[in-house]
């Protein structure tokens, strides 16, 4: 059961930093919006 426990945290903190990846992803697209649109090779060096 303790395995199974730390295991399901683990997974909450994962999806969490994933969760919060996803947002600043989100704000980065926001931002491009707001903004003058990047080139592709900008694109790519970001990703």
């Amino acid at each position: 059961m303790t395995a199974k426990v730390l295991h399901s945290k683990k997974t909450i903190e994962a999806r969490k930093k994933i969760f919060d990846e996803m947002r600043e992803e989100q704000a980065k697209v926001v931002e491009v919006k707001e903004g003058d649109t990047p080139t592709e090779e900008d694109k790519e060096a970001e990703a």
